[in-house]
């Protein structure tokens, strides 16, 4: 797994975001998708993020917050002993508004290894950034 370290957290999202697609977002919330592409796409996004990142060991964790009428995620650190970092919100462009960070909630994964859509992402992110090497 590519490691944003070596690319660059920027571009390791970059690389995430270009790989999102419809097929990928839930039944459920598919509605999302009339908004905005970026709809839908929140957890698998920030799960792929996470695991880019180096996982737990990335010194971030998943978090999510209610917004706009439904569940939003992203990654915040967890531990801020050098300031406040900012969260790495991979589809906040979806909103009308800002996401507020500062009410959400931490949580973890419960599996070890990324889900099926984060894998799908992960390994579509990796191919686009072998290309750009």
């Amino acid at each position: 797994m590519a490691k944003a370290k070596k690319h660059g957290a920027d571009t390791v999202a970059a690389a995430i975001v270009a790989s999102l697609t419809p097929d990928l977002v839930l039944p459920e919330f598919r509605f999302l998708q009339e908004k905005s592409p970026l709809g839908g796409h929140c957890y698998a996004a920030t799960e792929a993020m996470y695991y880019m990142l180096g996982g737990r060991d990335s010194g971030y964790m998943p978090a999510s917050v209610m917004h706009e009428g439904t569940k939003h995620y992203f990654l915040k650190k967890r531990q801020e002993k050098d300031g406040k970092a900012p969260p790495i919100d991979l589809t906040a462009g979806q909103f009308k508004t800002p996401v507020p960070y500062e009410k959400g909630r931490g949580s973890c994964y419960r599996q070890t290894k990324p889900g099926k859509r984060a894998a799908v992402l992960i390994e579509r992110a990796e191919a686009l950034l072998a290309k750009a090497a």
